[in-house]
């Protein structure tokens, strides 16, 4: 199943107009439980939205740092993805771990 994934606690893929988001099969991850449920039952998707607050003791950067985990141990390519956080510090935390996370991928091999 080719989809694209929102993690976001209560905004909906439409509200966000500050970064471009493909067009697509959204689905919702409301936390992180729900991101990890939705990638081991749906597989990877072929791009996640993230945000950081998810008002709970868990973020966007777990998801992030979960993810990579998922895609090493599965030997899986990162999908591409956007952060859509308003949360500025939030936001590069999630950047730069998948930013590095890619980095370190493309050059292993």
């Amino acid at each position: 199943m080719s989809y694209l994934l929102f993690l976001d606690d209560r905004r909906t893929p439409t509200d966000v107009s500050w970064v471009h988001l493909p067009r697509g099969n959204w689905v919702l991850a409301r936390s992180f439980r729900d991101f990890v449920d939705r990638i081991e039952s749906l597989g990877l998707p072929r791009f996640v939205s993230f945000d950081y607050d998810l008002g709970a003791t868990q973020s966007g950067c777990d998801c992030a740092k979960w993810l990579v985990r998922y895609c090493l141990d599965n030997d899986e390519a990162l999908p591409v993805y956007e952060v859509h956080s308003t949360h500025s510090a939030g936001a590069a935390e999630i950047s730069q771990i998948l930013g590095a996370a890619r980095s370190a991928m493309d050059f292993i091999g």
